[in-house]
């Protein structure tokens, strides 16, 4: 038996099951009353309980032969002192392992014998991944799985594997035989005219669709060579913009070994939306650590792409611009003194760009006049949360809109959003409510994609239980008072509300049509969707 308990009891059988006796596990000397885990050792058994040691919040090992008899055997603790939570527990023939949380990272501590513990290296950041079970090889390291954070829209299984000496190396999914079927995913849309390009991937490899007829019609696009659309490693598309030199794609590429961060920035370009060609041989493109973070514009000064990218031990935003489809280059920026920043979305203005992330816990908004030089507008955490960041923005005129994720102290996500009347010099916060007969607390609400439309801003995300999550649609009026002008309606239709999860992940507001892409998903299959509505503000 393995995982968090929830009782301080421990039973004991000698028949297969038949028949149970309470045992005692000792719980003394500033350990906790409640049992964290408990797990098979060889030859016993290995419990575990949250205990201060030293002054800060660590754990007591207790260890048993028969599982009748238990004694105090170790004490496990952060190398720096940092509180340690306590997480998943497993065991086995090989030894155990012990899962926990110590400043922001998930890490391991492994034992052959349940007495001598080792820690292991962070495996990842609390912030990004939940970690659901932990396991042990023969080799005596720790399997590590879980998915990422966000909503149904955002997660992304995780797959570690760690040992007692250097980093964790992450399992690429897709290298699991049977782990992955058939895929395809669309990321992003944009409208120019009556032509509309789709952006996404189709079974680890980048793809692109083109619609000649306002969305009505699809076909898939080409690249110039087979090499554009076919790089080393899994690799997706995940923004895309239309400007005066035709159009512009991005994305990222994970390395064929499965290694956690992308190796370089996809980045193509068409005249058309027909014929694609690779842009990312690019020097600015060529530097280590970078990802593109689903972020590309368009406006009079050019074209922008925005992500992140490794800078002294940390993440920082990281930006480039060109005047056309060639040319880039890699733009300057201010990022905050202390945490990591990340620019996660990006809009044109009539007069220069608006980009928008996160500085460490807070939101935050870039401005630029040209795409070469940002200037850092941190905002203030919305009341009640912990944290939060911005993923979404567009603009309508001089309106800017932007909406994202407040995390509570308790963990809870929550949707917030941002309005700016002066290009985002300013900004006031706008509730995202709930779709009518839902209770706010309980929606399970999330932002999935926000566009410009007609007069105003339409927003989609999804709202209800994980795993049979519908689509809720915001719509926001020019001219109303910024804060409660949002207005929200629970769609019916298919890949709006049904069985399993739909969501729409992206939107293009194209003349009084408005184009979202998504995906309907059940346990059984995932497939895309493409919808259509009048534009209705």
């Amino acid at each position: 038996m393995a995982g968090p308990a929830t009782a301080s009891g421990v039973w004991r059988s000698t028949d297969g099951g038949g028949t149970w006796t309470a045992v005692t596990v000792p719980a003394g000397g500033g350990a906790s009353a409640t049992i964290a885990g408990l797990a098979p050792l060889r030859g016993g058994f290995v419990a575990v309980r949250a205990a201060s040691v030293g002054g800060s919040a660590g754990a007591a090992v207790y260890t048993s032969a028969n599982g009748a008899a238990w004694r105090q055997s170790a004490t496990l603790t952060t190398a720096d002192g940092s509180p340690l939570t306590l997480g998943p527990v497993s065991g086995g023939p090989n030894g155990a392992v012990v899962a926990g949380q110590a400043d922001g990272f998930d890490i391991a501590f492994l034992s052959p014998d349940g007495v001598a513990w080792t820690g292991t290296d962070p495996v990842g950041t609390t912030a990004t991944e939940q970690i659901s079970g932990v396991a042990l090889t023969a080799a005596g390291q720790a399997v590590f799985s879980g998915a990422s954070k966000g909503n149904a829209a955002e997660q992304q299984p995780v797959l570690a594997l760690i040992g007692v000496q250097g980093g964790p190396r992450r399992i690429g999914i897709g290298s699991i035989p049977g782990a992955v079927t058939t895929q395809v995913a669309v990321n992003a849309i944009a409208a120019a005219g009556t032509t509309q390009v789709a952006a996404g991937s189709a079974d680890g490899l980048p793809a692109l669709w083109v619609s000649a007829d306002g969305g009505s019609t699809w076909t898939r696009a080409a690249g110039a060579t087979p090499a554009v659309l076919s790089g080393p490693g899994e690799e997706q598309l995940t923004g895309v913009a239309h400007g005066a030199a035709g159009w512009l794609a991005v994305g990222d590429a994970v390395s064929a070994s499965g290694t956690p961060e992308p190796q370089r920035p996809v980045v193509v370009g068409s005249a058309d939306g027909r014929t694609w060609t690779a842009l990312d041989g690019a020097a600015a493109f060529t530097g280590p650590g970078q990802v593109v973070t689903a972020a590309a514009a368009a406006g009079p000064a050019g074209y922008v792409i925005v992500g992140r990218e490794a800078a002294g031990g940390r993440t920082v935003e990281a930006a480039w611009y060109a005047r056309g489809l060639t040319g880039w280059q890699p733009a300057a920026s201010a990022p905050p003194a202390s945490g990591d920043s990340q620019m996660n979305a990006v809009t044109a203005t009539g007069k220069g760009f608006v980009a928008v992330g996160s500085a460490g816990t807070h939101p935050a908004v870039w401005l630029s006049a040209n795409g070469r030089t940002w200037s850092l507008v941190t905002l203030p955490v919305p009341a009640a949360a912990a944290s939060a960041q911005l993923s979404f923005v567009a603009a309508n005129g001089n309106t800017v809109a932007a909406a994202g994720t407040e995390v509570t102290a308790a963990g809870l996500r929550l949707p917030f959003a941002i309005v700016s009347a002066n290009r985002g010099t300013t900004w006031t916060p706008a509730v995202l409510p709930a779709p009518p007969g839902t209770r706010s607390a309980g929606a399970n609400l999330a932002v999935t994609a926000l566009a410009a439309a007609g007069g105003g801003f339409t927003a989609t995300g999804t709202y209800g239980a994980p795993g049979s999550e519908h689509v809720v649609v915001w719509t926001l009026a020019l001219g109303t008072a910024p804060g409660t002008a949002w207005t929200a309606a629970a769609p019916d239709g298919m890949g709006l509300a049904g069985s399993g999860t739909q969501a729409i992940t992206a939107l293009t507001g194209g003349g009084s049509t408005l184009t979202g892409v998504g995906f309907m998903a059940t346990q059984a299959s995932e497939q895309p969707t493409i919808w259509q509505s009048p534009v209705r503000n």
